[in-house]
């Protein structure tokens, strides 16, 4: 119910913003038809855990270490921002996912509240059906670190291998 609730919200929002001239990224499941399919989880390629905002601590990196993918810091929301570039904003945190450019191994929060360039990402469809996340601030794709406790996500990797691939379901 409260995802219906700030789905038709973010919709309002952006109709008045259009009535007034003011341009808005539109969500990247149309949030006007399908309120409820705008909210999925990422799970990783690498070990099959879902990706959590942890909403209990501030400024805590997103890790790979869910056992289940349904709670709300497992839900995020797709945000076209044009041209090709998506922001991740975050349920749990109601804050688009950042990548701290300016901290060693680039972790990822969500602690955004506009999706300036360090929120920036392209999404890339992997042949085997996995999704991989290039960061716009970094020119380096999304990795679930393995070798790290917690597999924190950070946007340090050149290449697409099994840490940088995500499975994503709507929820």
């Amino acid at each position: 119910m409260l995802k219906r609730k700030f789905a038709r919200l973010l919709v309002a929002l952006s109709v008045v913003l259009a009535i007034v001239g003011v341009q808005t990224p539109a969500l990247a499941h149309d949030v006007r038809t399908k309120a409820a399919s705008c909210w999925f989880t990422m799970m990783s390629a690498a070990n099959f855990k879902s990706v959590s905002a942890r909403g209990d601590l501030a400024g805590y990196p997103l890790q790979a270490n869910a056992e289940s993918p349904y709670g709300t810091w497992e839900s995020f929301c797709t945000v076209n921002l044009g041209y090709g570039v998506w922001g991740i904003w975050s349920l749990t945190s109601e804050k688009y996912v950042s990548v701290k450019a300016n901290v060693t191994n680039y972790p990822l929060q969500a602690n955004a509240d506009l999706a300036g360039s360090w929120e920036r990402f392209t999404i890339h469809d992997n042949p085997d059906g996995s999704t991989s996340y290039l960061s716009l601030a970094t020119g380096k794709y999304v990795s679930a670190k393995m070798n790290l406790s917690n597999y924190p996500l950070q946007a340090n990797a050149n290449d697409i291998g099994t840490w940088e691939k995500f499975w994503t379901a709507d929820q």
